[in-house]
This record gives structure tokens, sequence and C-alpha cells, in this order.
């Protein structure tokens, strides 16, 4: 008898290597390069941050010198708009020098010290100097400059410089606006009244009888002041009955 021999085959079976090392090698090798990517970008973001809070700093620092020295130079010029020398306080006077400083005018000041309070007062001194020297022109450009003032007082002097103005080149109706503007900026009640006579008495001369009794009975019922009599004097003038 022939022996059964059984035949067996054998299966080729792949082989897999292993590659945990690899992957821990090539992760470790992102990681690092991300950390000094990452590094490199904090650095970047502190030394901004830093230079924002320098440059910050530096122009605080500059923004109240330049508030100071402005403030400075316009009690220098001060004298002369109290002695009336008022083409003086606009040019300076480079022949007088204090702390070894010329002292410069209210023109230079509004130039150099542009965008501060004080330069904005500068501009209203210069506008009112030049209204006083019967240039229009030139305060009117002034009082204009003046109303970017954070100061209710300046802006209400612009405005009320401005109004004057209209009402030396005739026009009535605009220098009315502005003195009721100019009373709408003052927080006093004198000053309001003041401002809203003015600007009854423009709209009474440009014919607008309506808006003039407007205002006289606005001034009216604020109450008691020294302009009563005016106002009840506007209305009777225009024919109007006082409440």
């Amino acid at each position: 008898m022939k022996e059964n021999k059984s035949i067996k085959k054998t299966i080729p079976v792949e082989r897999y290597e292993p590659e945990q090392d690899n992957l821990i090698t090539k992760a470790q090798e992102l990681i690092d390069k991300k950390g000094k990517v990452i590094l490199i970008v904090s650095v970047v973001v502190i030394a901004l941050t830093a230079a924002l809070f320098y440059y910050r700093s530096v122009s605080a620092d500059a923004a109240i010198e330049n508030k100071e020295k402005a403030a400075t130079a316009i009690s220098r010029v001060m004298p002369f708009i109290q002695q009336q020398q008022f083409q003086r306080a606009l040019d300076g006077d480079a022949s007088i020098q204090i702390r070894g400083e010329q002292i410069i005018g209210l023109v230079d000041i509004v130039k150099k010290y542009d965008g501060t309070d004080q330069a904005y007062l500068a501009a209203f001194y210069a506008g009112d100097a030049y209204l006083k020297m019967n240039d229009p022109e030139n305060a009117e450009k002034y009082f204009e400059i003046a109303l970017n003032s954070g100061s209710e007082v300046v802006i209400e002097g612009a405005y009320s410089g401005l109004g004057r103005i209209f009402e030396m080149k005739g026009n009535l109706p605009k220098a009315a606006e502005m003195y009721e503007k100019a009373a709408s900026s003052s927080s006093m009640d004198s000053s309001k009244e003041k401002f809203l006579i003015y600007a009854a008495a423009a709209f009474e001369k440009a014919g607008d009888s309506d808006k003039a009794g407007e205002v006289y009975k606005e001034i009216l019922s604020m109450g008691k002041s020294k302009y009563e009599s005016m106002a009840k004097s506007g209305l009777l003038r225009l024919g109007m009955k006082i409440d």
C-alpha cells in the first residue's frame, strides 16, 4: 500500500516592520520645528507689545509737554492782548526772550501745537484780535479752528465771534444762527440770554418777525433777568402779545 502523504502548502505572510520609532522621531521633529516657530512668534508679539506701550508712554509724555509749552506761550502774549497790541500778540516778539526762548505769537502757537486745547484757545484769541483789527476774513478762519476746542467757554466765544462777523458782512440770518449756537453752547443762563437777545435782534433786523418773536418769548420763559425788559420791548415792536 502506498502511504498517504499530506502536502502542506505554505502561504507566505507579509511581514510589517514596526514603525513606532520612526513615527515618534518624526513627531518629535515636528514638535521641535513648531515649537521654534511658536517661540519666535511669542518673542515678536512680546516685542511689539512692549514697543506699543513704550510708544504710548512717549506719546503721552510728549502730549503733556506740548500742552505745557503751549500754555506757557499763551501766557507770554497775554500782556500784549491786555494792552490791545493785537498785531504784536498775533506775531509775537522775537526781540524779547524769556528763559532763552523768543516770544512766539498766537498764529505760530496755533500751528506749532495743533490738536491741543491750548492751540484752540490761541485760535480764539487770534480770531478776537483779528476781529478787533477789523479783519473779518482772518477772524472767521481762526474762530472756525477754535470750534474744535473741548472747552464750552471757547466754543461759546467762537460762535459769538462768528455771529459778529456775519453781522458785519450783512448776513443777519447767519449771524442769528451763530448767536443761537453760542447760547446753546453755554451752561450759564446769563450768557444764554445775552446771546439769545443778539439772535432775536438779528432776526428782527433781517425782517424775520416770527423767528425774532419766538426767541424773545424764549428769553421771557427763562424767568427774571436783566434782558427781560429788552425781550418785552422787542415783542411790542413786533406787535406781538406778551404772555
